[in-house]
């Protein structure tokens, strides 16, 4: 019991564990309430839910500069970030290719997409543990 008391010592542990807290409960209402349902998304709700992802990113930078060490690591978190947006949107078209190669109809794409995506979230995470 004092290890666990002991790790919310430390101020980058309790940003850290608050960070991954957010994190699952933003997906847990992404993919389970907000987008729970097979529907075309429209490009006004793509654009709202773009903007509303990107305005919480900006939040975390702006904590990440007021209480986490200033501009230096403020930039390096806003160059990961825009490296993996970008990322992000390429493998929207590698992924759009590979469907439409494969003939897969539109009713799937939700249920493909959905599992990719948490796979790809499952697997960073476990990297970025392994890494750290």
């Amino acid at each position: 019991m004092d290890s666990i008391l002991n790790f919310f010592d430390n101020t980058e542990h309790v940003l850290y564990s608050i960070f991954g807290a957010v994190i699952v409960i933003f997906l847990i209402f992404d993919l389970g309430f907000f987008n729970k349902d097979a529907k075309k998304v429209s490009l006004k709700s793509a654009t709202y839910q773009s903007i509303f992802w990107i305005v919480i990113s900006v939040a975390f930078g702006y904590l990440i500069y007021r209480f986490y060490g200033g501009t230096v690591i403020m930039l390096e978190f806003f160059s990961a970030y825009v490296a993996e947006y970008a990322l992000s949107v390429d493998n929207i078209f590698v992924i759009l290719l590979i469907l439409r190669y494969f003939k897969v109809e539109e009713t799937y794409y939700h249920k493909i997409l959905f599992w990719g995506v948490l796979g790809a979230i499952v697997f960073r995470a476990i990297f970025i543990f392994l890494g750290a």
